[in-house]
């Protein structure tokens, strides 16, 4: 014979081990997977196409509940970013005609705060720029 079996019930005698709700209370296991499986997920997502001139200018701003941004250079010339303060060329990082840059939670590279852009040709220039929240 085996050990005896003991259930675990709940204080109106409904057995509880095992069971799984759709709303996890914080702090128990079945939260903390949750956590770990949507992390860095979003569900709104933005689309906007900014232009980006020979003086620096805000391309996204600051936004303490992004969890993910792209920023994908569609000009023919290098724009410069910079985080958190005015734009300079060749200064901060450049993406370059045709290139993007990905930020995420999840891949631990996001930054919040105001991002700013220029390039060094001549007329507007276009940065396509996604964000998650």
């Amino acid at each position: 014979m085996g050990a005896p079996t003991v259930q675990i019930k709940d204080s109106v005698g409904v057995e509880v081990l095992g069971k799984v709700t759709d709303s996890p209370v914080a702090n128990t296991v079945l939260a903390r997977l949750k956590a770990l499986l949507t992390d860095g997920a979003y569900t709104t997502p933005t689309h906007t196409a900014v232009n980006v001139t020979i003086a620096s200018g805000a391309v996204l701003a600051a936004n303490a509940n992004r969890i993910y941004a792209l920023l994908t250079n569609i000009s023919d010339t290098t724009i410069w970013f910079k985080l958190g303060a005015a734009a300079v060329v060749n200064q901060g990082f450049p993406i370059t005609s045709y290139g993007k840059y990905e930020m995420s939670k999840k891949e631990g590279n996001l930054y919040t705060g105001a991002i700013n852009g220029i390039h060094a040709g001549a007329g507007n220039k276009v940065c396509l720029v996604s964000e998650g929240v």
